[in-house]
């Protein structure tokens, strides 16, 4: 049978495709601000002259779970708009086949 809607399908993979690099930059980017906030930790640290007792490894943690929480629910989303689509393009192709066996059926 015919595959129609091929702009659709493209749409669909796009989305896919769109969340694993989502998902990537997501983890690299929550990866870079635990270094820098550690890093940066220290460095308040000797400017503000006193010992912040951990605060910055605290904040590293929170900011890891809910940008790794957030990120994730991103690429979900962006997933499941991917596989809508093609679910819609399957549903589609299953009724018009059907449509057509009865056209084609003898009564």
């Amino acid at each position: 049978m015919e595959k129609k809607y091929k702009s659709l399908r493209f749409i669909g993979g796009l989305y896919k495709v769109l969340a694993f690099i989502v998902l990537v930059a997501v983890i690299l980017g929550v990866l870079g601000m635990d270094i820098a906030m550690l890093a940066g930790g220290s460095y308040i640290t000797d400017w503000v002259g006193q010992d912040l007792g951990g605060l910055q490894v605290v904040g590293a943690i929170f900011f890891t779970i809910f940008g790794l929480l957030g990120g994730g629910l991103a690429f979900i989303s962006l997933y499941a708009v991917g596989d809508l689509v093609s679910l819609l393009l399957s549903v589609e192709e299953s009724t018009r086949f059907t449509a057509l066996v009865l056209r084609d059926r003898p009564q």
